[in-house]
């Protein structure tokens, strides 16, 4: 999906998405292998990362869905 709305003038958006997925990805890592952690803690990890996905997600619906629509078509 991502490569073919990589465009020149869409570069910084796209590699901006690789690296949050990247972020989520390596944050769940963490927080599934730790072998202890504190309730609070493990709170404010999920909320961290939820609020980092819906922040990824809103950038995706109003940015890149648009320039991948005048790709695709």
């Amino acid at each position: 999906f991502y490569p073919t709305v990589q465009r020149r003038d869409s570069e910084d958006l796209i590699g901006e998405a690789f690296e949050d997925h990247l972020e989520v990805k390596e944050r769940l890592y963490t927080l599934l292998t730790e072998e202890s952690i504190a309730p609070q803690e493990f709170t404010t990890s999920i909320e961290e990362l939820t609020e980092l996905i819906e922040e990824h997600v809103e950038k995706e619906e109003q940015e890149i869905f648009a320039r991948a629509a005048q790709a695709l078509s």
